[in-house]
């Protein structure tokens, strides 16, 4: 048998659509990882996700990140102390949205990957066998995720004020945009250009799969992180000084943070083949002894 770029699984329009929303809940996740997939942690929150292999089996994707719920509202104030305590959320967002793009402009390599979590659909220009030996794959070593430690700031330099409001707003904002976008890459599918070549081991396959032969095909490019330009220039009449108006801020901050927590999360666990364009994977991206004798 010889893979192809046809998609096997079929991404939901409902996952895709989860990717801009601002208020989708956190309803429908599914924390086992597919038959034979091996992944390290906990299996942290995921959402819904196609299709696993032949088997019509649940599998899962990326979490959103969003919330379900009510909860008890703590005290809340207008003040500087809380305008400042925002600004720390959204620049946390911001550091933890720069250390996941640093990661997967690196290069992924194949101890990111959960074990067993690749078929054969994920690759073009190899031949194949399903009959191989079901083995126990072993659980993911992911790279470090360096996040950088917070700058001292300068506390005197904040007032509360329309001004520094509508600031944190907007870094707030920008972080929300980051995480979306970053989210959207890996739901779109990372492709064999964001892969470091010789890195995918026979473990990484699929249990009883075995690559049989290659035939060295072009790299596709790598995916890339889009980032949504703002669009309009807001009402500044509408914004004014009030507790009302910092606890917007304040939502918009935690979302950008469980949105980037939820993506740290799903690379803490192990990428899995929902994260790669089905076909876009290579025989340069195999390991030494990932190719086997029939």
């Amino acid at each position: 048998m010889t893979s192809s770029s046809t998609r096997m699984r079929r991404r939901t329009a409902m996952l895709t659509a989860c990717v801009m929303a601002a208020g989708v809940t956190g309803a429908m996740a599914q924390t086992q990882a597919p038959p034979g997939v091996v992944c390290a942690d906990a299996q942290p929150q995921y959402g819904p996700g196609p299709a696993y292999g032949a088997t019509p089996v649940p599998s899962y994707a990326l979490g959103t990140g969003s919330i379900a719920g009510n909860r008890t509202p703590v005290p809340f104030t207008l003040s500087k102390k809380q305008l400042r305590i925002n600004q720390r959320v959204s620049q946390a967002a911001i550091r933890r949205t720069n250390a996941i793009q640093a990661w997967l402009d690196a290069g992924v390599v194949g101890t990111d990957i959960c074990g067993g979590a690749l078929g054969p659909e994920e690759f073009s220009g190899i031949a194949y066998s399903t009959t191989g030996p079901d083995v126990v794959r072993a659980a993911p070593k992911p790279r470090s995720l360096n996040i950088a430690a917070p700058g001292p700031g300068d506390p005197s330099q904040i007032t509360l004020s329309v001004q520094q409001l509508r600031i944190n707003q907007r870094i707030a904002a920008g972080a929300v945009r980051r995480s979306n976008g970053l989210r959207a890459r890996l739901v779109q599918g990372l492709t064999g250009g964001d892969v470091k070549d010789g890195t995918i081991g026979a473990g990484i396959l699929r249990s009883g799969t075995m690559i049989t032969g290659t035939n060295l095909i072009p790299q596709p490019a790598a995916s890339v992180t889009v980032i949504a330009t703002p669009t309009g220039t807001g009402n500044p009449n509408g914004f004014t000084l009030s507790r009302k108006q910092l606890r917007v801020n304040q939502r918009v901050s935690q979302a950008a943070v469980r949105r980037s927590n939820a993506i740290i999360a799903h690379i803490r666990a192990g990428l899995n083949g929902n994260d790669f364009r089905d076909g876009t994977l290579t025989p340069a991206d195999l390991a030494a002894g990932a190719v086997s004798t029939p």
